[in-house]
């Protein structure tokens, strides 16, 4: 049974079993990663030291997302129409180029990062006292290692995805998180503040490992292939090469809220951080399956130039999309006190702590729809094999963040950060469907707009419903966390309900696959009975 059980896990699945088994990979990795945050925060709780170690993430946090961003939205068409066309040897040899050279300018970024450390870390929090700032390059160094094993495990992970092993990559960030927990907790009291970045770099190590582990036993045969002149392999870095420039300009936003927030008092970086954190473990839960199977589904359709599919697949993609990032950003943003006391609030970190994280939460929570959205649009380009137009659309959405920030610091403090950082990301979706629909000309724009109307109705009544029950349970920050649980639970249960009853009766499209999927296995288990 267990053999069976592991075949099964390991096989090649179907969007539905992929996206189940992601969320649910994905859900198990973010109660450990909540776990290990609260860790740090009942052992850390907010200071110059965490000041110190959120600043010298940013950079190596930076590079790992640009590289990990543009091997992720290149490699999959790039390495589809390879097998599509050129068969299995061929697709091999491009990988074998890839990870060569890319492991190759990895040790080389590395080396260039670890001399200009110091510099990097001023540059990012200039408001920071220099033992602060001593920390932070000593942190910052230790971590670099990460910028070359993620960018390899970028491209083993891109193979797994290709193969449709959703089973097997749902359990690579739950190894990376719990390795990084375990450190964390063992070795918090002796090594102190530099647990983190330790955390950090080994949960990378191991990830790597096991990813060289799923891809030799998938009979990928790798080897070092110097020799660059290879028409695909050419191709594969024109389209990664605007990317990596528009992902530097896009990532620039969160560089310069950490540079803002370091003249604010102390503990407003971290604060900030906090928040990010939050909002990125319901994207890691949601969204990167979406954007997985996006990639993996578009990439297919647009190489077997199947245009009528590929608008449909869309459509149910970014609807889908939406009908779980838009009522999570409305619970984060309802919620946000009560959330982050419940979340983190014991031993070092205080009731002005959660208030802190809160304010800015509140203003951050709705970056995680609008982002989502654009993001899968953005995976459509890149199926479409065009670059180009929403990287010059995400560096004026830099370009716009940083100018928000600028004027809303003022009165709004790290909350202004936040807000500027949703505003512009929600004018960049604006700007990709249009240039979408300029490109493709139909993308059923009346029927995402539809599906969206009712989507839009159950958040606002869901939204009420929880403010309503806030008003008539009101929720106390020196209480005990049994009482903090209980309410918490209560306002999630009848805003939720709502949500799903109104879907249902307005009739929206999701709500009726959701439905007929589950008739379908109520008739598959009579059957069997």
């Amino acid at each position: 049974m267990p053999r069976k059980l592991l075949k099964w896990f390991g096989s090649s699945k179907g969007r539905g079993s992929g996206f189940s088994l992601m969320t649910s990979g994905n859900f198990v990795a973010a109660v450990f990663t909540y776990l290990r945050q609260v860790e740090i925060a009942r052992v850390f709780g907010t200071s110059w030291k965490t000041d110190a170690f959120a600043v010298s993430l940013v950079f190596p946090v930076l590079v790992r997302e640009v590289i990990s961003h543009s091997i992720g939205a290149t490699f999959i068409p790039i390495y589809s129409r390879v097998r599509e066309q050129k068969g299995r040897q061929a697709a091999e040899a491009l990988i074998n180029r890839i990870l060569t050279w890319t492991g190759l300018a990895g040790l080389i970024l590395t080396g260039s990062l670890f001399f200009l450390s110091r510099y990097l870390v001023f540059a990012v929090g200039p408001g920071l006292d220099q033992e602060a700032l001593s920390l932070a390059s000593v942190m910052f160094s230790m971590m670099l290692p990460i910028l070359v094993l993620s960018a390899l495990s970028g491209v083993l992970q891109g193979l797994c995805n290709f193969e449709k092993r959703y089973g097997l990559t749902s359990i690579l960030r739950v190894v990376e998180i719990t390795t990084s927990l375990l450190i964390v907790f063992l070795l918090s009291g002796s090594v102190g503040i530099m647990v983190l970045p330790l955390s950090v770099l080994t949960g990378s190590a191991i990830m790597f490992v096991v990813l060289l582990i799923i891809t030799w036993r998938l009979h990928y045969k790798f080897r070092i292939e110097l020799n660059p002149v290879d028409p695909d392999f050419a191709r594969q870095i024109r389209m990664a090469l605007p990317i990596i420039g528009g992902s530097i300009f896009g990532f620039l936003g969160p560089v310069v809220d950490k540079i803002l927030a370091s003249f604010l008092r102390e503990s407003s970086v971290t604060a900030l951080e906090y928040a990010n954190r939050i909002v990125k473990i319901l994207f890691s839960i949601l969204l990167l399956p979406i954007s997985t199977l996006a990639n993996v589904s578009l990439s297919s359709l647009s190489a077997r130039e199947d245009a009528g599919s590929f608008r449909e697949e869309l459509k149910t993609l970014l609807n889908w999309n939406s009908s779980l990032m838009i009522p999570g950003s409305a619970i984060l943003m309802v919620l946000s006190v009560p959330l982050v006391s419940l979340l983190f609030q014991r031993g070092e970190f205080s009731i002005s702590d959660s208030r802190m994280v809160a304010y800015s939460l509140m203003f951050y929570a709705p970056w995680l729809s609008s982002f989502s959205f654009g993001s899968v649009v953005s995976r459509a380009f890149f199926a479409l094999k065009d670059t180009t137009t929403p990287v010059l659309i995400g560096i004026w959405g830099m370009i716009v963040n940083i100018l928000l920030n600028f004027i809303l610091i003022g009165p709004l403090g790290i909350g202004g950060l936040a807000l500027g950082t949703t505003i512009s990301s929600s004018a960049k979706v604006v700007l990709l469907l249009y240039f979408f629909r300029k490109k493709t000309g139909n993308i059923q724009g009346r029927d995402i707009a539809g599906e969206h109307l009712k989507i839009f109705l159950g958040v606002a009544a869901m939204a009420g419903t929880m403010l309503l029950m806030k008003q008539a349970a009101p929720y106390d920050l020196h209480a005990g966390f049994a009482d903090k649980f209980g309410k918490v639970i209560l306002y999630l249960f009848s805003g939720t309900t709502v949500y799903i009853a109104l879907m249902i009766s307005l009739g929206s499209e999701v709500s009726r696959t959701v439905l007929r999927k589950i008739k379908s296995l109520g008739k598959d288990q009579s059957d069997k009975t």
